[in-house]
């Protein structure tokens, strides 16, 4: 690993390709040499509001440039990131913030009011993201781009960068710190196992504040390749697929199948992409019978936890097969690279093939336990 931190991975990929176009959000176009810059002094404008070391800081957003960009600035001020759920309800997301011990949240446009009503709950500090209004803010993202400049906070492998907070399906959300170990181990044993190159352009089309799409953010940077910026919606990101050249994207069963409905409207079997990748809920072989049959983007299934940094196997294109013993919407592949899993009975010992247990879970990646209970 470059230095063993996040921020490192976006330096090696400015020093090597200084003049590549990195990122693309909307109507903005970004070398990695403009973006490593403007991560700079987003840090530095962060640190004079947050001057605390290793405080968490929030970011309520939809897909944005803005969000790529704080991924590594928040983390190169010395601070944790913590990426909220846009859909969960502003009690539900000021309990998060309390827990957290948040002080200061990025908003992005559209969620204004959830942040107003999230601020009655839990009084805290707003900054607005490009695009936001700027009403009832605290500090406006342009003050602290206006800064200039500065050095990158001093991290070790093993400091908390992240703060992802489980879906809590088994009570209330439960924090998961993940170390910059822990996302670059997931990010390079995943990109191994997808076969990320630096021609591939990745589209963030499912949201930011998941993992499933989160480990894109490392990996695409590591490794040199383009980012695309946007929200998901059919008929649009048909169109953004197409013009921007993507190579690469990953979208939850639901979002697949509008995808293939929208692509089959406009005439086209997106012969670019060379990756579909899908996960983040069970997929029904219909659905993927149906894009198989419409689209010429190869499926790729994705399984992984938010507790290990993302993704833990992979079942490539070729693997699915075709015909009635194809292995289509009923296996999740092999573990990457740099991951080790078994099937336990609960006690530890390892089951046979057919058995039903728990999954086990050992590597670099797996975070050292939940907030509060390590």
């Amino acid at each position: 690993m470059h230095g063993g931190d996040v921020p490192g991975t976006l330096v090696a990929a400015a020093r090597r390709y200084p003049q590549r176009e990195a990122a693309v959000g909307g109507y903005e176009r970004l070398t990695y040499t403009t973006l490593l810059e403007r991560v700079s002094r987003l840090a530095a404008g962060l640190r004079g509001v947050e001057p605390r070391h290793a405080r968490p800081v929030a970011v309520l957003s939809d897909n944005s440039l803005a969000y790529l960009e704080l991924y590594y600035a928040v983390v190169a001020a010395g601070a944790i990131l913590v990426p909220l759920n846009t859909r969960l309800a502003p009690t539900e997301l000021a309990g998060i913030l309390r827990d957290a011990d948040v002080r200061s949240m990025f908003v992005g446009p559209g969620l204004e009011q959830r942040a107003a009503e999230i601020n009655a709950r839990y009084p805290i500090r707003v900054i607005s993201m490009p695009g936001a209004s700027e009403q009832s803010i605290s500090v406006r993202y342009a003050d602290l781009l206006a800064t200039g400049p500065g050095k990158f906070a001093d991290r070790a492998p093993d400091d908390i960068a992240y703060l992802y907070y489980t879906s809590g399906t088994s009570g209330r959300p439960k924090g998961v710190p993940l170390t910059h170990r822990n996302v670059l181990s997931n990010a390079l044993s995943t990109a191994a196992a997808v076969g990320i190159t630096e021609r591939d352009v990745w589209l963030h089309a499912g949201p930011m504040f998941h993992l499933a799409d989160a480990w894109a953010v490392w990996a695409v940077t590591w490794l040199g390749g383009r980012h695309v910026l946007e929200r998901f919606k059919a008929e649009r990101t048909v169109a953004t697929i197409e013009r921007e050249r993507i190579t690469l994207t990953l979208l939850v069963p639901t979002a697949v199948e509008l995808l293939a409905d929208a692509a089959v409207a406009a005439a086209t079997r997106l012969p670019g992409l060379r990756g579909l990748l899908y996960g983040g809920a069970p997929a029904s072989r219909r659905v993927l019978e149906k894009v198989r049959d419409n689209l010429d983007a190869p499926l790729v299934h994705t399984y992984g936890s938010t507790e290990t940094a993302g993704t833990l196997s992979v079942l490539p294109a070729p693997e699915h097969g075709a015909g009635p013993g194809a292995a289509l919407g009923s296996c999740v592949g092999r573990e990457t690279p740099l991951v080790e899993i078994k099937v336990g009975d609960g006690e530890g010992r390892e089951l046979g093939n057919g058995e039903v247990g728990e999954i086990l879970v050992r590597g670099p990646m797996v975070t050292a336990g939940y907030l509060g209970h390590e």
